[in-house]
């Protein structure tokens, strides 16, 4: 037997470990995972949007946002039946998705005061070409290229103001951390949060193309059937128009993203983000009443004229 003594080499080198915490950004997620993981699993999605690789995804998805919304608008200008044709408005869907802003130009459907009846009513902004009234054949009005660019830029415009008032309130929620604001996390919360918005607008489009008409905007079709409205103040019918025109599922939902994003990403207080989306929904709200693009209907009884 033979006295030896091991050394360093009769033993095997240890190996370290694995990195595990590399192996979920090893491969980024595409554009469309992206997409079908902010509407079906938001809280994963916006609780890992800070450890992502630095990509610009999210500028993707914010340019087929705005290009599904103008195209959207555009379609829905363009299918507004013709008052003078005798069709109803009601049943359809809102002619510009997302649309905090939207005046007499931006959609198929305008709130008028003025003259020639209360309520709903055909766009103002934009000229007709083409003869106008009884007889004149063709239940769809037809517009100029540039009608339909217009239309397509107010629309897109009016989402683009929404991102800018959800970026600046966003940073609230991190002042009141003690923290300076994340502007870059507070764009991509507010682009990602407007997906359903896209979404809406693409099923508008399926909705266009089968043949369908744009229609009273949101809920504002269903004021009419409640008698209170008619006692409210013209500020206050104004106020709840605008809510209840801009009132769909697809709002809600991209106003529960924000949340979502502000609990999650910029990990928020539940107190402080709730107070920021009711912010949000004021601010979407009262800015077309003070801007005037909504105004509250006149009384049809006062709109006739004796004999």
């Amino acid at each position: 037997m033979t006295n030896a003594k091991p050394t360093s080499s009769d033993f095997p080198v240890a190996q370290p470990p694995p990195e595990y915490g590399l192996l979920p950004n090893s491969r980024p997620r595409s554009l469309w995972s992206q997409i079908g993981m902010v509407l079906l699993q938001p809280g994963r999605f916006f609780r890992t949007l800070p450890t992502l690789p630095d990509s610009r995804q999210w500028v993707w998805a914010a340019l087929l946002i705005l290009i599904l919304v103008g195209f959207s608008a555009v379609q829905a200008d363009s299918h507004t039946p013709d008052p003078t044709d005798g069709q109803s408005t009601e049943g359809g869907f809102r002619p510009v998705p997302g649309d905090p802003f939207g005046g007499e130009v931006s959609g198929g459907v305008a709130v008028s005061g003025g003259e020639g009846g209360p309520g709903p009513g055909p766009v103002e902004g934009g000229p007709v070409e083409g003869p106008v009234g009884p007889g004149a054949g063709g239940g769809e009005p037809e517009s100029s290229p540039s009608d339909d660019w217009t239309t397509a830029l107010i629309a897109a415009s009016n989402i683009v103001a929404v991102w800018l008032i959800a970026i600046v309130l966003l940073a609230v929620v991190s002042l009141l951390r003690g923290i300076p604001p994340q502007w870059g996390h507070n764009v991509q919360i507010a682009v990602w949060a407007s997906v359903p918005l896209g979404l809406m607008a693409a099923l508008q489009l399926v909705y266009f193309f089968a043949g369908g008409t744009s229609g009273e905007p949101g809920m504002a079709g269903l004021l009419s059937e409640w008698d209170a409205y008619a006692d409210l103040a013209e500020s206050q019918q104004a106020l709840v128009l605008s809510f209840a025109s801009r009132l769909t599922l697809f709002s809600v939902w991209a106003l529960a993203l924000v949340y979502v994003g502000g609990r999650q990403t910029l990990r928020g207080p539940w107190l402080a983000v709730t107070l920021t989306v009711l912010a949000l929904v004021a601010l979407i709200v009262a800015i077309p009443v003070a801007a005037g693009t909504i105004t509250a209907p006149e009384d049809e009884a006062a709109s006739v004229e004796p004999g």
